[in-house]
Formats: structure tokens, C-alpha cells, sequence
């Protein structure tokens, strides 16, 4: 019974372990990229003046990573992220629904 216990538990502990592993590995992946958007956004403010900065696409779906890209931004830059639109597909989408839609009107 005791080795019993003792297998469990250090399954267990093998479990934990690998979780917070890959929730430390998650973090520093999304803080990367996110410093990463913030550089290249400051970066291009000081080559080309300093515009307002739209987050757009599906890696916007991911709230993590674009709270932390609007924290950095915020309030050197005016950020603007979708509110009624999705950022993905479905953004795509309605974007190309309109582009035809302008183009049938020309005919």
C-alpha cells in the first residue's frame, strides 16, 4: 500500500512539475513576442513618426498577448484593436464581404 502512495504521489509531483513547466515556457514565449511588437512598433515610430497602431489578425484572439502589446504601447501610442469585428477569420471575412460589395456598386 505505501509503495503504492509513494508511486502516486511522485506521479503526481512529475505532474505539477510539467505543468508549471509549460505554463513558465507559455509565459516567456508570450512575453517575448510581445516585447518583441513593442520594439518593432518603436522602432518604426522613430524612422517614420508616430502613428496610431492597429492590433489585427488572429494572434489578437489571444488575450495574453495582446493585453500585454497594449500595456507596452499604452499611453505612448494610440492603440486600436477590434471591439465589434473578431481580429481572425471571421474579421477577414466581413473585410472581403465589403471590398466586394464597394466593387459591385462601381459596375
Amino acid at each position: 500500500m505505501a509503495e503504492k502512495i509513494t508511486h502516486a504521489t511522485s506521479a503526481w509531483t512529475v505532474a505539477v512539475h510539467s505543468i508549471t513547466t509549460a505554463c513558465r515556457i507559455s509565459a516567456r514565449i508570450h512575453n517575448t513576442i510581445a516585447a518583441a511588437t513593442i520594439e518593432v512598433v518603436r522602432v518604426a515610430a522613430r524612422e517614420t513618426g508616430r502613428l496610431p497602431v492597429a492590433l489585427s489578425g488572429g494572434c489578437f484572439q489571444n488575450a495574453r498577448l495582446t493585453e500585454s502589446i497594449v500595456r507596452g504601447l499604452e499611453p505612448e501610442f494610440t492603440v486600436h484593436r477590434h471591439a465589434r469585428v473578431p481580429p481572425g477569420d471571421g474579421g477577414i471575412a466581413l473585410g472581403q464581404a465589403v471590398v466586394a460589395a464597394a466593387q459591385a456598386r462601381r459596375l
